[in-house]
């Protein structure tokens, strides 16, 4: 990770961040005043996962971690559970925005991309039981404590171990339209743009993705950009940490960097 680069990028999205009086479609005000700058606040189901988070903190253990990511051969073999959580898992408040975001679209499905320890995982089935959750994690001990994290809330999440590179597409066969895909697996611009491309065979104009991270890197920004020029996507928002594009036909195209 460039720090240097993710600085400079932060302070461009601070100068060109816009508030909702500079929104002109009525989809994207209400999506933003309602789900984005929501005041709701965390409900009580959720201080249980904000619980698991607190006791893998805490946990000095070791795992054997198979990293295929942009980690891969450089990263130590084994890493503490607490600094994987400190250092893999969404924020408190990214998470509560998926959350949020499920219910306010109530998608049919939801596909995640990268499990890690689970925690995104778990605000996105704790907002609607009823909706499928299939996740995909190529690390064994990491997917491994992340389902014994979705027995301890009994979630009924599918979760799929395996690399992504091979079991996405079959996935997306078996599943089937994934209305709600967070992209959160392998922070490269050529895996991020691979895997748009599987998903986006499988879309219809309910869908949304979710990426984590667009300002990672130089070529996470250049996926992004990418992304968001592709003539399927109608309306993107660029949230600096979190990027959402949405595929209504009904909607102008239009790109909008807001506060978050």
């Amino acid at each position: 990770m460039n720090n240097a680069f993710r600085i400079r990028e932060f302070i461009r999205y601070k100068l060109k961040a816009q508030s909702e009086y500079k929104i002109h479609s009525p989809f994207a005000y209400d999506f933003y005043t309602k789900v984005v700058i929501s005041k709701q606040k965390l409900p009580e189901c959720l201080l249980e996962v904000e619980k698991i988070r607190k006791e893998c903190l805490r946990l000095p253990e070791k795992i054997a971690v198979t990293d295929l990511g942009t980690g891969a051969g450089i990263k130590p073999a084994e890493r503490k559970i607490q600094d994987i959580m400190r250092r893999y898992s969404n924020s408190k408040k990214d998470a509560f925005l998926l959350y949020r975001m499920v219910k306010y679209l109530k998608p049919s499905q939801i596909l995640e991309l990268g499990t890690s320890l689970g925690i995104s995982t778990m605000y996105l089935s704790m907002a609607d039981k009823q909706i499928p959750v299939t996740t995909i994690e190529a690390c064994t001990q990491t997917a491994e404590l992340a389902r014994k994290n979705f027995e301890k809330l009994s979630l009924p999440v599918n979760l799929i171990l395996g690399d992504l590179n091979q079991i996405l597409i079959p996935t997306l066969k078996k599943t089937g339209v994934p209305e709600l895909v967070f992209f959160d697996g392998n922070h490269t611009k050529e895996a991020t743009l691979q895997y748009f491309d599987a998903c986006l065979q499988f879309i219809n104009e309910r869908s949304v993705f979710v990426f984590d991270d667009i300002y990672w890197s130089p070529g996470m920004k250049e996926a992004w950009e990418i992304i968001i020029s592709h003539p399927e996507v109608k309306t993107s928002i660029d949230l600096y940490r979190l990027g959402i594009v949405f595929f209504d036909k009904k909607i102008a195209k239009q790109h909008f960097v807001l506060k978050y």
